[in-house]
Parts: C-alpha cells; structure tokens; sequence
C-alpha cells in the first residue's frame, strides 16, 4: 500500500478504543504488526510502490512517522500482555526502524530508568520533576521487549 493508504490505516487502528474486550492478545499482536510493517514501510519502501515526487514522499514520511508514534503509544497503553509471536516477529524486522522512530525516547527512558526515577505517565511533559529529568518518555519503550 502506498504512504497515504497506510497514514489512514495508522489513524484507523489509533482510534480503536481501549476496551479490554478489543484489546486481546491476538488484537493486539495484529496491531503492533501493523505498525511495524508500516514503520519498515516508512523507512524502506516496498519495491512494487508506486514512486511519488521527493517532496510529497517526505511530507508523507513525516505524517506518516507522527502517526506511529501515536499508535505505538496507543498500542503499549491500551494492550495488557507481552507480543505474541506473531508480533515479535515484526518487532525483529523493525528493529531498525524503530530505532530510528524512538531513538531519542529509548535513550530518554534508559536515563529515567538509571537514574532511579518513574516515567510520569500518561504525559511526561505536564507531570513535575521527572518530566524535566525525562521529557521524552515512552510507554511504547517500556513496553517493548
């Protein structure tokens, strides 16, 4: 699918809601999948894709980036257990691309987590002391494996 296609299917899967009966292993394995394959999308493309000007593949790419992260954190909030194999297997051929999308946070949440403090959840920006220490915690880090 092209980048506009997969932004749309991002924000779909964002909006589903956190309701236990919604967010079962399987559900949930299809999510997180979900949103590996579009972040190995984003970062490399699918040879068979439709080739679209620099600049309108960058604005996509950086709209599309928004929305994982969003649905990472969607995903780490709303579901309760471990990936399944299903999952981890995307996860394994993410592992690039999610580098480069959470960079900044995993080194963030690894400094939180030395530093012996508590990621403030669910917004680190609006919470005291930690917020200022760790500005970029993420969920979606501490609940990857």
């Amino acid at each position: 699918a092209n980048l506009k296609v997969r932004i749309q299917a991002v924000q779909a899967l964002a909006q589903v809601p956190n309701d236990a009966a919604l967010w079962g292993q399987r559900d949930a394995d299809t999510v997180l999948a979900a949103f590996c394959s579009s972040l190995c999308e984003l970062t490399g493309g699918a040879p068979d894709a439709p080739r679209v000007d620099d600049r309108q593949r960058a604005a996509y790419a950086k709209s599309l980036r928004s929305e994982l992260r969003v649905l990472g954190e969607h995903w780490a909030t709303c579901s309760t257990s471990p990936p399944g194999q299903l999952a981890q297997a995307g996860l394994d051929r993410a592992q690039t691309a999610l580098q480069d999308l959470l960079g900044a946070e995993i080194a963030a949440t690894r400094a939180c987590s030395a530093a012996g403090m508590e990621p403030a959840w669910p917004n680190p920006a609006s919470c005291g002391v930690a917020a200022e220490v760790c500005p970029a915690v993420s969920r979606l880090v501490e609940r990857l494996p």
